[in-house]
């Protein structure tokens, strides 16, 4: 996935409303979106792309929220996200957990 696709699935994540309010059938298809969203970037197997989409969900959740509840502070996780680190499988967990998602092993190619 390029950059411009990139750039305009991120500017459609952070427009949308997904910090959990409004009625649950809303939530229900904002979560859907944002699970969409990050498995586009993780099927590329790009780890700096897919963890720019977690920065950009993080972000639409509300980073001091995620941070909470992923037990880290605020600027770790800035920090642990910013393109150029490469953030600890463990911190990926707990974050992926903080946004309300789990990280999924499936094979290749099902049938």
């Amino acid at each position: 996935m390029g950059r411009a696709n990139f750039a305009r699935r991120t500017a459609d994540a952070q427009t949308g409303r997904l910090r959990g309010r409004g009625p649950p059938a809303i939530r229900v298809y904002e979560t859907f979106r944002l699970v969409t969203f990050i498995n586009e970037f993780l099927a590329d197997c790009d780890a700096r792309m897919f963890a720019e989409a977690i920065l950009v969900a993080c972000k639409a959740k509300g980073m001091a929220e995620v941070a909470g509840k992923a037990g880290i502070a605020r600027e770790s996780l800035y920090k642990a996200l910013r393109p150029e680190s490469q953030p600890r499988f463990d911190t990926m967990l707990k974050v992926l957990n903080a946004i309300g998602l789990r990280l999924v092993v499936q094979p290749i190619g099902r049938a």
